[in-house]
């Protein structure tokens, strides 16, 4: 008896994927109504803001504060207009509607993005315009300063062509005085000192001479400030002094390991490279480690962990955990002091908080 016949290159009945295709739901082959996996899809949408805050900002740093406050005026207006906008869009439940309003909504972030550069930069702009320590650095006078340190003290020179070993800190006025007239202005100045500028430490009040010479536009300092004469420094006082009084305590834990090591720890865990000597400095410059010395995400990283995993294994609920990261989160920023890589790691922890 003979079987049934089977045409060339079609598929057997009786035992099907004989003729060698694949067969519907057949080991490693997808059948063909089944759903493929969505590609993955890389998110460029802030691409555009983020750009034209860049380019802006460069532009307006760089422009007569007057120009800049009327474009940080269009652009405001703009970003009301789009706004609007898309307020009244939203009431619409068209879905096409809807996906007429993307252009807009791109249109209203990029102008938004826009508008808080444009804004900030004509504000320092103007308090730059108005400040008599401005105009008396324009005319390099020697001025009496009180302020209060912002910064701790921080080793310039070695190393460096051309320059002389100083310090460096920034101090935002509380008084200043020159050619017979005298300010109460809170400004900040970008100070540079001798080796007796030394121990002066962040949230310290201190009074000197010094001579004043303009910055550029873009600079956070209104004017920089050379010391002629040693400071006078009052000590810190509330958090400043509680936070002092733990970093010296981490320098005097460190002074029994070797010399590099020693002033190198401080660094790492607090960004205090007071101690650090000057031949480590130089070789951590050339070798390009010495973003290793200054607070990043890592450090933000190692609190959060601590204080969160440790309120865990106890049980806390947790709105109490985000509370306490929170406040440890600030604590560190008091304590590893304010600059701008810890504010920049510090607001990335809050967000993930």
């Amino acid at each position: 008896m003979k079987g049934p016949t089977v045409a060339p290159g079609s598929q057997n009945p009786t035992n099907p994927g004989a003729s060698g295709e694949a067969c519907p739901g057949a080991p490693g082959e997808a059948s063909p109504g089944a759903p493929r996996p969505p590609r993955p899809v890389t998110d460029v949408r802030l691409v555009c803001p983020a750009a034209l805050a860049w380019l802006g900002a460069f532009w307006a740093t760089g422009s007569p504060s007057p120009v800049v406050r009327v474009a940080a005026l269009a652009s405001a207006l703009c970003t009301l207009l789009l706004g609007a906008v898309l307020v009244r869009a939203r009431a619409a439940t068209s879905p096409r509607l809807s996906r007429r309003t993307l252009p807009v909504r791109g249109c209203a972030l990029v102008c938004a993005a826009l508008t808080s550069v444009l804004t900030i930069t004509a504000v320092r702009g103007a308090e730059r315009e108005n400040s008599a320590t401005a105009r008396w650095a324009a005319d390099r006078a020697v001025a009496s300063v009180t302020g209060r340190a912002t910064a701790d003290s921080a080793k310039i020179g070695p190393g460096l062509p051309g320059t002389r070993p100083g310090h460096l800190l920034r101090v935002t006025t509380t008084r200043i005085g020159a050619r017979g007239q005298q300010s109460q202005e809170n400004v900040p100045l970008l100070v540079i000192g001798d080796r007796s500028w030394e121990a002066v430490r962040t949230g310290q009040t201190v009074h000197f001479l010094a001579r004043l010479s303009p910055t550029d536009r873009g600079d956070a300092a209104v004017a920089l400030a050379k010391a002629v004469t040693a400071p006078t420094a009052l000590p810190p006082t509330g958090i400043w002094k509680a936070t002092e009084r733990i970093r010296s305590g981490l320098r005097e834990a460190c002074r029994d390991l070797p010399e590099e090591p020693g002033g190198l720890l401080p660094s790492l865990v607090l960004g205090d490279t007071s101690g650090v000597p000057d031949r480590l400095v130089r070789d951590l410059r050339s070798s390009g480690l010495s973003h290793l010395t200054a607070v990043s995400g890592t450090n933000v990283t190692i609190v959060l962990a601590g204080v969160l995993g440790t309120l865990t294994a106890l049980g806390v609920g947790r709105r109490t955990r985000i509370l306490a990261s929170g406040a440890a989160l600030v604590g560190f920023v008091f304590l590893a002091r304010p600059e701008p890589s810890v504010l920049r790691a510090s607001t990335m922890g809050a967000i993930g908080l």
